[in-house]
């Protein structure tokens, strides 16, 4: 047991934190300059990582049944086929509901740039 703890913990650290941080500015780096502190860049940068990461997780757990696994059926009597099917299914299904969340988020604004825009109507407003 503590041979697997080890073994995790050292994948993690070794493998999958770099992979973790070059495909971070990877994606900064599409989304916008790498130096800009605008918080719509690093929101953006969210509506790929959530999708990608509940991927991941999805692939994790469904790895066994990727490939032709005969003693699934013989245990539960269910088709072994179309796991990876329908992990891409889902995953496509992830990515365009974030695409699309995006899309409403960035066609309403910000909240602070709605609020500007509620306070310049009140002065105009105001001055009349």
């Amino acid at each position: 047991m503590a041979l697997w703890f080890v073994g995790a913990a050292l994948i993690h650290d070794v493998v999958l934190l770099p992979l973790y941080s070059v495909t971070e500015r990877a994606a900064q780096a599409v989304c916008g300059t790498p130096g800009a502190r605008d918080p719509v860049v690093r929101v953006s940068v969210n509506y790929v990582r959530v999708p990608a990461f509940v991927a991941g997780v999805l692939l994790l757990v469904r790895w066994p049944f990727l490939g032709r696994v005969d003693h699934f059926t013989a245990y539960t009597g269910l088709p072994a086929d179309g796991f990876r099917a329908r992990w891409l299914l889902i995953t496509a299904a992830l990515f365009a509901a974030s695409a699309g969340v995006l899309l409403v988020r960035m066609r309403h604004g910000t909240r602070a740039s709605r609020h500007a825009a509620t306070a310049q109507a009140r002065a105009r407003k105001a001055r009349k």
